[in-house]
């Protein structure tokens, strides 16, 4: 019996390897991470005084 997909995957293509199960695992980790660490850092960033005088008065 020989298959289109080889090592990686059964007919259905429902297996992944090894590998890209720990090559996907991490780059969702760095990507969260990278996000996540942005997020807060623009949370926690205080904003700034710069247009005080924008009320209406020109």
């Amino acid at each position: 019996m020989c298959s289109t997909y080889g090592n990686y995957a059964d007919a259905k293509g429902n297996n992944m390897s090894t590998e890209a199960l720990i090559t996907m695992a991490s780059a969702w980790t760095v990507i969260i991470s990278l996000a996540g660490y942005f997020i807060i850092k623009v949370i926690r960033t205080p904003q700034s005084k710069k247009n005080e005088g924008s009320d209406g008065d020109h």
